[in-house]
Order: C-alpha cells, then structure tokens, then sequence
C-alpha cells in the first residue's frame, strides 16, 4: 500500500517534519501537521500503532479479532481522542469497564457489576471489612474530585494510611485496581502519584453500573482507526525504518536510519522517552535528566482461553477480573475480552504477567509502560525546559498518565508547538525521499509512543 503524495510534497516552500514513532502519540501529531507541512513518519516496526494491537484468531472457521494492548476509552477521560475518531470516520460501540476481585485465601470474591455480585455470598453479606470497603469506595469517589487537584509527591499509598482508609479497601480493592491500570505489579501501584489516580476516578467513572456506562471499544478492534489514518494520510509513512541517531545543527534536523539520511526542518521524538534519548547525537544535561529520570517495565500479554483465571462464580465475571496469588500477594489481571469487546464466541482471555502457563494461548505479545513514580513526575514538570529546543519536540503518554489520551494530546499539543515556532526556524536544504510500504499485521511495539 503506497501513501498518495502531498498536495504541498516537493513545493519549494514546504517545509518538512519527521516524526519518530508511529504509536498513538506520533499518529496524532502527524495528522496534526499534514495540513501544513511535508510530514514523514517513521516507525521502527513493520506496523503502526504501539500500543495499539489487534490479532485475528481463527476458531472453528471463523475469524475473531481480538486487541491485546488498547482497548477501551471513556468519552470525559478521552475527549481528543473520541472527537478524532469521529472526524476521520472510525465507528465505536459501547462496554463497560466492571472490575472483579478474588482473594481464595480469604474467602473474598466480588464484582462491581452490581450489588448481588459485590456482596456475592452470605459471608460478605455480614462482613464488616467488606461493608467498610463500600463505604471507603464512596469515600474515594466523593473526595476524588480535591484530591485530583494535589500538585504535590504525594502516591496513592500514602494518601490512604494518612486518611485512615482501611486495609481491605487498599489491599483487596485499590492495589489491583492501579496494577489494572497501569500495568504494574501489585507491590509497586501504590506508588503511583494521586493526582492520576482521583484524576482517572473522578473523569472516568469506572465503576457506573453497566446500563449506565459510557465506556466505547472501536468496533472490530482498535486497529480499524490506524488504517482509516493511513489511507487518509497524506504524508510519507515509513514502517520498517527504525531511527538511529537524530543530529541537529543550527539550519536542520538530519536523521539516520539503516539504509539513510534525510535532512528535515524539525522532528517529534513521539518514541519513549529513553529511546528518544538514545537516538539523540549530544543531548543536552537537561535532555539526559529529564528523558533519562522516567523508568520503563515490560509487560507480557498473554491471550488465552483457560477460564481458570477467572472468578470461580462466573456471576462475577467482569471486563478486569484480578486474582490475588495466595503466597506472594501478588495481584493477576485478566481481561474477559469477550465482555470488552462485545464477542460472540469461544471465551477470549488477555492476562497481563501470567505467574504460570494458560492453557490454549493464542498469541503472546510484550509491551513497555512507563513507571509513573516520583521521579517520572518530576520529569514531567521539566517538559518546557527541553521541548522545543534544537528543532526538537516530545510527546508520549508519559507526559501524563500513561494513557491512550495521554499519548494523543501529547502528540497534538507537540504538533502546534511545533507549528507555532516553526516559521522562526531556517530552513533545511532538504534531501530526497524513498517510497512506502505498510504492513497493518501484528508485532512487538519498539519505538512507538
């Protein structure tokens, strides 16, 4: 598949963009800039998306597309993102993001799909530990909205021991919850910082009951809106063709990959933000402390269907389903992808960091996510001191909270950032290009936002 040329490609007075990594954030800030100036994308892997996953599954003749990274968004929480869709012509229908919790050593299972199934036996019924994870629950949601506002270091964990939240609400409702949410590990969620916690509760409405839910998918998976971007893109995009070292001068940009060089008048680093470091020929002490201060953990995604990871009353079976291991503590995320998605079908499971084998495993995929801690944080107050500078922007998720709305008003806030300075900027001699091919199929994200 050959992209069209620019109406404005090979006009003298174009100027040309590249931007580096074709994830969600480098998606959004080249559809930002094609209508202004000559954009070349490029993305180390042989699809766009990063993040962004979908596979086909073929069962008993019949194909299922399943997606193992992005998934699911909220129209308050991903506002840009939902208003994009729409005007590039990608069709959504509705989910729900209900949440199911099962501690076996305890005794303890239940769901947020509505009161039967939180109280889901006659021993929560009459637990006052569970009675009290309710009204902490409540608690949280009514103070979400001032604690969202908190600008300091403050993490989750510490918010709760300090207001006196009890144990089970923390351990057995909030700790999965955040390793749900950011793909950590249950140990490490409470270090996530409060404002990105009470920001996604108070925004996002996770737990309304599922009449009541606003949470969309993209119908038949999530990359249907990449492909839909391709074929309207105007711009170059060059899969294949990962970014080793990215040069600045005074007149330009000059960006090296395997197999060449091209001279350009800016660049987005839309890659993670380490991978945007290492590309970076002598980068600044402040590009070094502030790309270099945020920490990445892979993440393996297993989809499956062995419902042994599931909550044992399948009542209880919900969207994100955590299992909380009875020796380490450690909390498992599964994923009904049939419930997400809206799949009629074989029972489709993802789970993220499996501590043993599924059985029937269709695909396995790994993912980078940022770690959102106190260091990322304080990186992210340094955003203005390095974007801009050289000829060169920065955008990903990690500007914020890891989010898929994150990454796309990152990349379009660097687009316009970009735009707006771009005319003090002298212009680059400019070099040729080579051609385009496209593979939408499935591989490992490398350098993607």
């Amino acid at each position: 598949m050959n992209n069209p040329k620019s109406p404005t490609q090979g006009a003298a007075d174009v100027r040309r963009v590249a931007v580096v990594g074709g994830g969600i954030s480098g998606v959004a800030a080249a559809h930002r800039l094609a209508e202004s100036v000559d954009v070349t994308l490029f993305e180390a892997q042989r699809r766009l998306g990063g993040h962004t996953d979908s596979h086909s599954v073929w069962v008993e003749d019949k194909v299922y597309t399943i997606d193992t990274g992005f998934v699911a968004f909220h129209p308050s929480g991903h506002a840009s993102f939902c208003q994009w869709l729409a005007q590039i012509g990608v069709p959504t229908q509705r989910t729900d993001m209900t949440f199911s919790v099962r501690a076996d050593e305890e005794g303890v299972e239940y769901s947020t799909i509505g009161w039967r199934t939180f109280f889901s036996s006659s021993e929560l019924l009459f637990s006052l530990k569970h009675w009290r994870l309710l009204w902490d629950w409540q608690r949280f949601h009514m103070e979400a909205p001032k604690a969202a506002e908190h600008q300091g270091l403050v993490n989750a964990g510490e918010y709760f021991r300090q207001n006196n939240y009890s144990e089970r609400f923390v351990q057995r409702h909030m700790a999965p919850l955040c390793a749900a949410l950011w793909a950590q590990s249950q140990a490490s969620a409470l270090d996530t910082p409060l404002q990105h916690l009470a920001s996604i509760v108070q925004n996002q409405k996770i737990f309304q009951h599922p009449t009541q839910s606003l949470w969309q998918v993209v119908s038949g998976g999530a990359s249907q809106y990449l492909e839909v971007f391709a074929e309207q893109f105007p711009g170059d995009i060059r899969c294949n063709s990962r970014v080793l070292r990215v040069l600045r001068t005074d007149s330009s940009v000059v960006l090296e990959t395997e197999h060449e060089s091209l001279e350009f008048d800016a660049v987005i680093m839309a890659c993670h933000s380490d991978q945007a470091l290492d590309a970076l020929v002598e980068p600044t002490t402040a590009e070094t402390n502030v790309l270099g201060a945020i920490k990445y953990m892979d993440n393996q995604v297993v989809l499956h269907g062995d419902a042994t990871y599931m909550p044992r009353d399948p009542r209880n079976w919900s969207s994100w389903n955590a299992r909380i291991d009875a020796q380490s503590g450690r909390s498992e995320t599964t994923y009904w992808m049939n419930r997400v998605q809206g799949i009629r079908g074989p029972q489709f499971f993802i789970t993220l960091n499996p501590q043993s084998t599924p059985k029937r495993i269709w695909t396995e995929r790994k993912y980078r996510h940022p770690v959102l801690d106190a260091d990322a944080y304080q990186a992210q107050q340094r955003r203005a001191q390095i974007n801009g500078l050289d000829r060169t922007f920065y955008c990903g998720a990690y500007w914020g909270m890891g989010g898929h709305e994150d990454g796309f008003r990152s990349g379009v806030d660097a687009a316009e950032q970009l735009l707006a300075k771009l005319p003090s900027l002298s212009r680059s001699t400019g070099q040729g290009q080579g051609g385009y091919a496209a593979d939408m199929g499935s591989a490992d994200q490398s350098q993607g936002g």
